[in-house]
């Protein structure tokens, strides 16, 4: 007569006991994971194929919450980056808006601070008679100026990539504050 295997029983993590399931007589007993590993198998040894999920990990662990740190570089703008400056009758109506927004974006700072330039922005469009372009833009700086892009209009493109949302020292508020009085100079030659 011929025992049958029972298969084995593992306590996971989350306090659920689980039974390995058996597929033909060939297959090996495996527990039956979804969506949390049992204690017993977190300690496998690294193998090829889990060595790049791994390192991705690893390197997404280190510059989780880091800001780099670097110098300030001066302040430039492009107006509405890709977006219309104004309408076809008055070509730059709300550019002024835009440069304001760009200077903001460019120093960069903390989530509040962003949303605030952000509202600014909008509340500025809407002041030139266009409040549903000022809608548009608003949509549009929130989804695309997220300071974890590594783009040129990206909250805080100032400072090298990535930052992420930091509060500006004293230091770098003086340092701001100098390349937009250097900024205006060169304006007004």
């Amino acid at each position: 007569m011929t025992k049958t295997r029972k298969p084995p029983q593992l306590r996971h993590d989350l306090g659920k006991t689980v039974t390995a399931a058996g597929f033909g007589h060939h297959a090996p007993q495996r527990p039956a994971v979804l969506f949390f590993r049992p204690l017993e198998l977190q300690s496998r040894p690294v193998t090829r194929h889990s060595l790049p999920p791994l390192l991705i990990a690893l390197l997404l662990g280190m510059t989780a919450g880091c800001a780099t740190q670097g110098p300030l570089r001066p302040f430039t703008t492009d107006g509405c980056s890709s977006f219309p400056e104004g309408t076809t009758r008055h070509k730059t109506l709300w550019q002024q808006c835009c440069i304001a927004h760009d200077q903001a974006y460019w120093a960069g700072g903390t989530c509040d601070e962003r949303e605030a330039a952000d509202r600014e922005l909008q509340r500025c469009v809407a002041a030139v008679g266009e409040p549903g372009i000022a809608d548009l833009m608003l949509a549009g700086v929130r989804v695309g100026g997220s300071p974890y892009w590594p783009t040129r209009f990206r909250w805080g493109f100032g400072w090298p990539w990535p930052r992420g949302y930091r509060a500006l020292t004293d230091a770098e508020r003086e340092q701001v504050q100098r390349e937009l009085e250097t900024f205006e100079h060169r304006q007004d030659q």
